[in-house]
């Protein structure tokens, strides 16, 4: 599908939109998060809409598996299903009894038609590859055959000594407004009076911030958001000084970059980035929601409109006290304030950005917004790197992936609107 771009003289010119405009329900080549295993049971199936499918997951013989929620022959729900052949890895759909094999959605019988029905392994309902780790349900819902799992989830929340906690909620709005949230500076606006930051000043503003991919720690490759410092307090023109001197509030070091803009954080010992991305869909944040954690958190597409917002803290307990004091902290002070509080300021954010891009056709940086640098360099490398439908795969192979991202006035992959 095409779509236009304003031009500088007021026409509009044609062109093909991006792989990161196109991803409206995400990208479908790669693993995502989609359930707590402990939510599927052999009795209860668990229904869901994901990357706008019907899905339905089902506990069979100590394994979940996954099939498209329909039956082809009437597309009745198969998650309305019942178990009629126990122990076997079956389930039979409630309007005439056809028995799939949910390993592989083969059809294995038509009750109601009986044992010599032309519909037995003539008909197969779509399966998803699904993996068990760490407590949770991951799928695979591309076109192009799975990678390992490893490729596409953290090292460091796969490890067998990790302790791991999540939260999903369902929320409204578009998963990418989510995705470029964390950059563009906003955590000095919108999360100044949060109960999380009330003893912290914030600074005023950031200096050149970019994001550009590297290896970070034992984490793998993301893309590193890096600055060049920041201004505790400024004079601003017609306005006066911002933000406010409060006294209870205690001043961070300012001195906190590196010659090469990253800002080190040390977890595990290991030095990392403070913020950081990755495909598909996933932010990272050092010492969140309390000091020693790793932090992520998926953008799981539901449908255009909706998403699950997956939140995860990591931890790595030293010794048994070490582990009774963590838990004071997190369930007593770090899961309500930051988990729930912190980041319910975010999705109040994406919900208005959601209607915004609704109403304008899209969502795009503002290069008046020089902190805006962050989403045109996120963009640029999904747009170059996104797995299968990425401008650098070649013959299902990724080409040049070391690339820093071209400066903003030079891209070609998203071109907001010339009143810019």
């Amino acid at each position: 599908m095409e779509t236009t771009a304003p031009a500088k003289n007021g026409a509009h010119r044609t062109r093909q939109p991006t792989p990161y405009e196109e991803a409206t329900l995400g990208f479908r080549n790669y693993w995502w998060p989609a359930c707590l295993t402990k939510d599927v049971s052999v009795k209860k199936p668990k229904a869901m809409r994901l990357l706008g499918d019907e899905v339905v997951f089902f506990k069979r013989n100590g394994h979940v598996y996954a099939l498209r929620d329909e039956c082809p022959h009437r597309g009745t729900r198969l998650s309305r299903g019942k178990y009629e052949f126990p122990g076997t890895d079956t389930i039979s759909c409630r309007y005439h009894g056809w028995t799939y094999d949910v390993k592989d959605g083969m059809c294995l019988g038509d009750l109601t038609d009986g044992p010599d029905s032309p519909a037995r392994g003539r008909v197969r309902v779509k399966s998803y590859p699904v993996q068990e780790a760490k407590g949770i349900v991951w799928i695979w819902m591309g076109e192009m055959e799975p990678v390992p799992l490893e490729e596409d989830v953290p090292p460091l929340v796969l490890r067998e000594d990790t302790w791991l906690n999540t939260r999903a909620t369902v929320n409204y709005g578009n998963w990418r407004w989510h995705f470029e949230n964390p950059g563009g500076g906003h955590a000095f606006m919108v999360h100044r009076d949060s109960i999380h930051m009330l003893f912290t000043q914030l600074p005023a503003f950031a200096h050149d911030q970019r994001a550009e991919l590297g290896e970070d720690g034992e984490d793998g490759v993301w893309m590193l958001h890096n600055g060049k410092g920041v201004t505790r307090y400024a004079e601003y023109p017609d306005l006066g000084k911002w933000p406010r001197p409060r006294p209870w509030r205690r001043e961070g070091d300012p001195k906190t970059t590196e010659k090469d803009g990253r800002t080190p954080k040390t977890v595990r010992g290991i030095r990392y980035s403070r913020a950081a991305q990755r495909l598909p869909a996933i932010t990272r944040i050092t010492h969140a929601p309390i000091t020693g954690c790793m932090y992520y958190e998926w953008y799981v597409p539901v449908d255009e409109d909706h998403y699950i917002y997956l939140q995860m803290a990591t931890y790595w307990f030293k010794n048994p006290i070490d582990r009774l004091w963590f838990y004071a902290k997190f369930y007593g002070y770090g899961r309500w304030a930051q988990f729930i509080r912190f980041n319910k300021q975010d999705a109040d954010m994406v919900r208005d950005t959601t209607d915004y891009a609704k109403r304008h056709g899209f969502s795009w940086p503002s290069k008046l917004h020089r902190v805006d640098q962050i989403s045109f360099d996120q963009r640029e490398i999904v747009n170059r790197t996104a797995r299968g439908v990425g401008t650098d795969w070649v013959d299902g192979k990724l080409q040049g992936a070391g690339k820093k991202p071209a400066k903003a006035r030079e891209l070609v992959t998203s071109t907001p609107p010339s009143t810019w």
